[in-house]
Parts: C-alpha cells; structure tokens; sequence
C-alpha cells in the first residue's frame, strides 16, 4: 500500500508542473499543494471564485516566507 501511494504522488508531481505535493484522504477528499501561476497574484480571493469554478477550496495560502491557515 505505501508503494502504490508513493507511485501515485510521484505520477501526478510528473503530469502537473504545478503540484508540489498532494494526499488523498478519501475517495473524495485530497489536499494538495499547489504553484499558481501569474494570472492568479495580487487578485483577492474572493474575487477568483476557486470554490464554484474549481470545486475546491482553499484552507491556507504561503505568500513568500508567510503562512496563512484559514478556518470557517
């Protein structure tokens, strides 16, 4: 089991040169680390509609050297 998941991280790190790292939880369920690109900087995020256009949503953002970590 440790390998499959291991070659499945490894697998989507080589078909997206934007996710850095990922775990899957469940069926439904992965967080992931991602790169955004340019298009994305210096936009409020309210305002890039992540939740209704990528059915995801964000739960902390690293801006540089600072983490931020975002709870309802």
């Amino acid at each position: 089991m440790i390998q499959r998941n291991m070659a499945i991280r490894v697998a989507g790190n080589i078909v997206s040169n934007s996710m850095v790292d990922f775990l899957k939880l469940a069926h439904d369920y992965t967080i992931a680390e991602i790169l955004v690109g340019k298009k994305f900087g210096r936009r409020k995020l309210k305002d890039l509609r992540i939740a209704k256009r990528f059915d995801c949503h964000i739960v902390g953002l690293q801006a540089r050297t600072e983490l931020y970590c975002f709870s309802k």
